[in-house]
């Protein structure tokens, strides 16, 4: 395929700087800019050295801001002297192409060809030229596939704002970056995010013990995610959390290590950064049914498109609904969820995006906590409490969940380069939770208490941003100027008490509860967080160096007030200067070797035996590698080693066993492969390792040398389809994959869970390859588990089972 995939701001700078011949083809109105007008379009810093005109398009697509997929179809033989310096598009291309004998064609609105000049237009109006190279006609929308917002192609992903909060080649980023796309996702078919970025990806970890509150953690490098949505955080309580179903996304990022200095406070491993759904320039539907294991059944729909015929106005609503029955005994998952979302665009300068956000899980699953010794051991009487077995009370069973959310995106180009944002949202999160949970068994009894949690909060958060690229001499800046501000009310009430034991042979699941009493009540708490937080940053080019500088000042503090002690008030203010720095070389080949250092903060909450507050947290991260983005074909290849520390953590006080002091540090080293790629037309490939040597490095608790809970030092995925797309299974789509978990320790580190290897299968079939009246209709099918492997996933304050065989049977209908 030969292909020039442009984005909407290229495109339109493109047509506008076409030469006069190929101009007046787009349209009768389309004539050539002026001297003076050329002149005031934006500049961009070319540094593409004499060579093949097959491998310089690509380095002069990536500096113009154009995605290409390439063939290679180009005569070897055809040489460019190249483009060095700061040119509008227009004079770029045409130094480019310069005596090549080539030269851009806009045939159409919306195709652009590469054509030989010199041959001679023969076969009438609207016939390619003999000798030319034509592309295939792609459609080129505002919001296309390889935008950073966008869906990815295939399993590819090329753009990425999540590590800059600038539009950038992700193969330009001196960081990790993982991209779960649309298609994989569909693929797939992820029953929720912790799925969609766990599974297939380098170094991270899902809650994989059930499919119930946890569902959007992951772990990443052996420490906890930090969340956002659409660039702005989404706060996490003790049990409170937002949760978003895979079918709302866009697309789902790994950010990889510390990124205090684009976000502020955060933990040190990364961030998840999901992207919902936007309005599309040209119409979409589709709807959807799927029925599946534990009763499952589920519907939803998809719709966006433009609401006038200028295209000022687009929107998107997106809706999804369930109902289900888990692996565990009298338990349900179920959900509702609706996300509208309108644009309007009055010009190409400006953007509005006004998002909405509501989430009702009536039912969240279950939680499957169980005892050591009855789960990954019998018991002393030879006894083990199966996976699906309810180990609570129907009389005191409740998991409910509600989030709802409005914000919007703002951004408006000026003519003088610069570029303003503006992201806001609120948020509101409360979760219930009523269960009467086991804690141990003797024998056939097993021991329970009654636990109810209940918590909501309510947050704000605005991001403001200021962009521009320009030149001082040789150098291509782009820089980010930057204010946040976030604020939280957090409620937390937690009551814990005595149930009745439950005869593991002979079930009762309506005893009487005794009530609880004020005593009961160990935690009552409300909390109130603000940030504000400034940053700057600095992506520099010079020739195929690129050079990534970022600072960032926090102010962060918090008042909590503690109703169970007379209303009792604490406060804690702290201030963080955290920073990053990073250096890539990109060869023309788009292979692109890296190091950075990043920094990372965390406030933390408390005080020591002298009422001094505890400070924050500090992470830091050395990070080097290589990615690898052929020019051709749609792929990108990765490798990464990193050490990654964090300090200030609590240990016990060693004069004061009642209190703690910040004198603890854990460490994570390792590395990550990973490659995501499209080998040919017919298959998609995904796969990656990791080694992580995560452990206490420093403690008064007697745990140095320990490995965190949970965390797998080797882990290892692979995922493949093939797409038959003629014969007699034409429309045929079938993909596979295993998951290999390796060992995991206990949180005391005395005893090893075994490594696990997970296996899953996906079939799809197209009715509208063969049969053009069905166009649109598809049936897919996907099983994950599929040899039903029992297996704990990890011990923690006890011990979680894996999920076991999930069959899903998908019909979608799009238009």
């Amino acid at each position: 395929m030969h292909a020039i995939l442009l984005g909407s701001t290229a495109f339109a700078g493109l047509l506008m700087s076409m030469p006069p011949a190929f101009a007046q083809q787009a349209g009768p109105s389309a004539s050539p800019p002026t001297a003076s007008a050329r002149r005031s379009e934006r500049q961009i810093m070319f540094a593409v050295p004499p060579q093949a005109l097959s491998t310089a398009i690509v380095s002069f697509s990536r500096a113009a801001n154009i995605d290409l997929v390439f063939d290679g179809a180009i005569p070897a033989g055809i040489r460019t002297q190249g483009v060095s310096g700061a040119f509008a598009l227009r004079d770029g291309l045409n130094r480019l192409l310069a005596g090549t004998g080539f030269s851009a064609q806009v045939a159409g609105g919306r195709t652009v060809r590469l054509i030989n000049a010199n041959a001679a237009n023969v076969g009438g109006p609207g016939a390619v030229p003999a000798g030319a190279i034509p592309l295939d006609t792609i459609d080129v929308q505002g919001n296309s596939a390889q935008s950073p917002f966008g869906p990815g192609v295939g399993y590819v992903a090329t753009r990425s704002v999540t590590a800059t909060k600038t539009d950038t080649p992700i193969v330009e980023t001196p960081q990790s970056i993982s991209v779960t796309t649309r298609q994989q996702m569909d693929d797939q078919q992820p029953l929720n995010v912790g799925q969609a970025v766990s599974y297939y990806n380098a170094g991270v970890v899902g809650e994989d013990n059930s499919d119930s509150k946890q569902s959007d953690q992951i772990v990443t490098r052996g420490f906890t995610s930090t969340n956002y949505v659409d660039g702005l955080a989404t706060p996490v309580g003790t049990f409170v959390q937002p949760a978003y179903d895979p079918y709302m996304l866009e697309r789902a990022e790994v950010l990889k290590g510390a990124t205090a200095a684009v976000y502020g406070q955060s933990y040190p491993g990364g961030i998840l950064a999901l992207t919902t759904k936007r309005p599309t320039d040209d119409p979409f539907h589709e709807v959807f049914v799927q029925g599946g294991s534990y009763g499952r059944i589920e519907s939803g729909f998809d719709t966006g498109g433009p609401l006038d015929a200028d295209k000022h106005w687009l929107y998107r609503v997106t809706g999804v609904g369930f109902d289900s029955g888990t692996q565990v005994d009298h338990t349900n998952l179920s959900r509702l969820s609706i996300a509208p979302v309108i644009t309007y665009k009055p010009d190409d300068s400006t953007t509005l995006t006004v998002f909405a956000n509501y989430r009702y899980d009536p039912n969240v699953g279950f939680w499957n906590k169980r005892p050591f010794a009855g789960s990954f051991v019998p018991n002393a009487a030879g006894y083990r409490i199966p996976d699906n077995f309810f180990t609570g009370d129907l009389g005191f069973n409740k998991l409910e969940s509600k989030q709802a959310s409005i914000g919007y995106s703002f951004e408006h180009k000026f003519d003088n380069g610069w570029t303003v944002r503006q992201n806001l949202r609120y948020m509101h999160t409360s979760w219930l939770f009523d269960s009467v949970q086991d804690d141990s068994i003797t024998g056939t009894t097993i021991v329970r208490d009654k636990f109810q949690d209940i918590n909501s909060y309510d947050s704000f958060q605005v991001d403001n941003q200021d962009e521009k690229s320009f030149d001082t001499g040789s150098l291509h800046h782009k820089v980010l100027f930057g204010l946040d501000y976030q604020h939280v009310d957090f409620a937390d009430k937690e009551t814990d008490a005595d149930a009745p034991s439950l005869d593991l042979l002979n079930p009762n699941y309506y005893q009487p509860l005794p009530a609880y009493t004020s005593a009961d009540t160990y935690i009552d708490t409300r909390q109130k967080l603000d940030d504000l937080g400034i940053y700057a940053r600095d992506q520099i080019a010079l020739g195929g160096w690129r050079a990534s500088l970022g600072v960032r000042e926090d102010w962060a503090s918090s008042s909590t007030t503690n109703l169970l002690n007379n209303d009792a008030l604490q406060t804690q203010s702290n201030a963080a200067t955290t920073w990053n720095a990073g250096l890539l070389y990109l060869f023309d080949n788009g292979i692109a070797p890296y190091v950075s250092y990043s920094t990372s903060f965390l406030p933390t909450i408390g005080t020591d035996a002298s009422d001094t507050a505890f400070k924050p947290t500090t992470g830091q991260q050395y990070e080097a590698g290589i990615k690898y983005q052929p020019t051709f074909m749609n792929a990108l290849f990765t490798a990464a080693v990193f050490d990654l520390a964090q300090q200030n953590v609590l240990t016990q006080d060693p004069n004061n066993n009642n209190n703690q002091i910040q004198t603890g540090e854990i460490r994570s080293r390792g590395f990550e492969l990973s490659a995501r790629a499209g080998l040919t037309e017919h298959v998609d490939l995904i796969a990656s390792y990791a080694y992580i040597d995560a452990k206490t490095t420093k403690s008064n608790n007697g745990d140095v040398g320990f490995r965190p809970a949970a965390i797998p030092e080797n882990s290892a995925n692979l995922w493949a389809t093939y797409k038959f797309t003629d014969g007699m299974l034409a429309g045929l789509k079938l993909g596979g994959g295993a998951r290999y978990l390796g060992n995991t320790e206990n949180t005391a580190n005395t005893y090893t869970m075994p490594a696990v290897t997970v296996f899953d299968a996906m079939a799809s079939y197209d009715f509208g390859a063969k049969n053009p009246s069905l166009k649109g209709l598809s049936l897919a099918l996907n099983v994950t588990n599929l040899f039903d492997r029992q297996y704990i996933s990890f011990c923690t304050n006890g011990c979680y089972y894996g999920l076991r065989r999930n069959v899903l049977a998908t019909l979608k209908y799009r238009w």
